[in-house]
């Protein structure tokens, strides 16, 4: 209970807490807060240890994520390593590998020691690291290459960059988000400002919502979510504002508001959907295509913001574009069937589908196998079955997600249904990889691994890549997740928690749940 609900030790010694237990189990004498620092909680965190080390050991891949995190109360430093890997059951695990304070200079050669300890700490060859996602930092940077593990920066992270960039070219916009904080401050610092917006709100019927503050200037979308309840509680601002002497917009400055939460919505939905702890890496390169697409819309909604919508494009263009040539963007993407080769020109065709039969290759050589092995060789007429089964019962198209989508994922629906499918008829790798091109693409709701389970049997050469492939996550939010608990665990009523121990709270918090509390 204390890890999982970010507690303090000092629960145990407090006299509702202790009246609660004697009316629970009267006969239970409470140990005092030692007890559980030095016992009870670490001998949960060695059990779960060796739960996890368990679950690696038959891992043939995973990858990684990383960051960095300063507590502002201690000023005590951390750097969290995660891992992600799918099981025999085609399961996607993701767990805390490590969350170890991190003292002193935070070098690229200092955190490179701290990974090679984790590695050894789990008992995981380096070989088996398929790739480290993380952020932009110099230190991290240099940490990858001096140890010679694969890296690639963290999506949301770039997407961030893309936006508050753009954001800081407008010279009106910034004005008009200047403006839309001295409102929202009005309201936060007079409750009798709060009292009668509410009355307003109630005598127009509209969403009694509070306005939301922008709680951290870095994040683009703190500022759409306090720009967008803006908006939308217009109606009543413009009545208080007429009663009151205080800011509000002029009405260029709402049209313009309009057309910025338009252009930016489309972000926000991005962004929470490639925060999640399933986002492969394999839906950054068709997010990228269909944002671009939605962009080059020519659109009303986008009046007043025509300017900032070509430099988002531009900017999206500079940052992501040169991900087309990157192996592990591309075999990804290619290898998760609501995607395929739907997402990228035609006249690179060829040259994708070769990243495919040249990492297959590389593969089998590491692995000391044949390439052409009678062993693996799928009978075609069972290959040609699925083939038709596919085409002819299961194709969902676009069609069937219906008309309610957003007018991003319209864009996408557009392009994967451009998608063309032929049918080969020999049976090697390059065979079975087209006869996998060919047949539909699912919906992109559905789970990717579920398909390749399905199927696991029929391409068995693709397989070996994808479980290696798709392991990498779409951005390194998940150790970024881990230290907003940190913040939870190191508040100010726990200002002297030793970091060993905030470690250990740290990883049995994140993990526990993961294992279903089987430690």
């Amino acid at each position: 209970m204390i890890a999982l609900d970010n507690l303090p030790y000092s629960i145990v010694t407090n006299l509702g807490f202790q009246r609660l237990m004697f009316k629970v189990a009267p006969q239970y004498t409470l140990p005092g807060r030692k007890y559980f620092t030095e016992n009870i909680v670490p001998n949960i965190y060695d059990r779960l240890v060796t739960v996890i080390k368990n679950s690696l050991l038959n891992v043939d891949s995973l990858s990684l994520t990383s960051d960095l995190w300063t507590c502002s109360h201690t000023n005590e430093s951390f750097i969290s390593f995660t891992g992600h890997w799918f099981d025999s059951d085609f399961k996607y695990n993701h767990v805390v590998l490590n969350c170890k304070h991190f003292p002193g200079s935070h070098t690229g050669e200092s955190i490179k020691n701290v990974f090679f300890d984790m590695l050894n700490m789990w008992n995981i060859n380096i070989s088996k690291v398929h790739l480290m996602v993380r952020d932009n930092g110099a230190n991290i940077v240099k940490c990858c290459n001096d140890a010679e593990i694969p890296s690639v920066s963290c999506f949301i992270h770039n997407l961030q960059l893309v936006i508050t960039q753009t954001i800081d070219t407008q010279r009106s916009v910034l004005d008009l988000i200047a403006t839309c904080k001295k409102m929202v401050g009005h309201f936060n610092h007079s409750s009798a400002a709060c009292t009668k917006l509410k009355e307003i709100q109630t005598e127009l019927n509209i969403p009694g919502n509070k306005l939301i503050q922008e709680d951290d200037p870095t994040r683009w979308n703190s500022t759409f979510l306090m720009i967008k309840r803006i908006y939308e509680q217009k109606r009543a601002l413009t009545v208080y504002a007429a009663d009151h002497n205080v800011d509000n917009l002029t009405s260029n400055q709402w049209v313009l508001l309009e057309s910025l939460i338009n252009l930016l919505q489309p972000f926000e939905e991005i962004t929470k959907k490639m925060s999640s702890n399933k986002a492969l890496i394999s839906e950054v390169l068709p997010t990228v295509v269909t944002l671009k697409k939605y962009l080059m819309k020519d659109q009303a909604e986008f009046f007043g913001v025509g300017t900032m919508k070509q430099i988002v494009f531009d900017q999206i263009s500079k940052r992501f574009d040169v991900l087309f040539k990157n192996k592990f963007f591309v075999i990804s993407t290619i290898l998760d069937p609501r995607f395929k080769l739907a997402f990228f020109q035609s006249d690179n065709l060829e040259n994708y589908k070769q990243y495919i039969i040249d990492e297959y290759e590389h593969y089998f050589s590491v692995q000391g196998q044949s390439t052409n092995s009678d062993d693996d060789d799928i009978p075609l007429l069972r290959i040609q079955q699925t083939v038709y089964l596919e085409n002819n019962l299961s194709d969902k198209t676009s069609e069937e997600v219906g008309s309610s989508q957003s007018k991003l994922w319209q864009c996408f629906d557009k392009i994967a249904a451009s998608s063309a499918t032929k049918t080969p008829n020999k049976n090697s790798i390059k065979d079975e990889f087209e006869m996998y091109l060919s047949l539909p693409l699912i919906n992109r709701t559905e789970n990717p691994t579920t398909w390749w389970k399905d199927r696991k049997t029929v391409f068995p050469k693709l397989l070996q890549i994808l479980l290696k492939f798709l392991t990498a996550p779409a951005s390194s939010v998940y150790s970024e997740r881990s230290f907003s608990e940190a913040g939870n665990i190191y508040d100010e009523t726990r200002s002297r928690l030793l970091p060993k121990n905030a470690e250990k709270l740290l990883f049995i918090h994140h993990n526990l749940p993961l294992v279903n509390f089987q430690y």
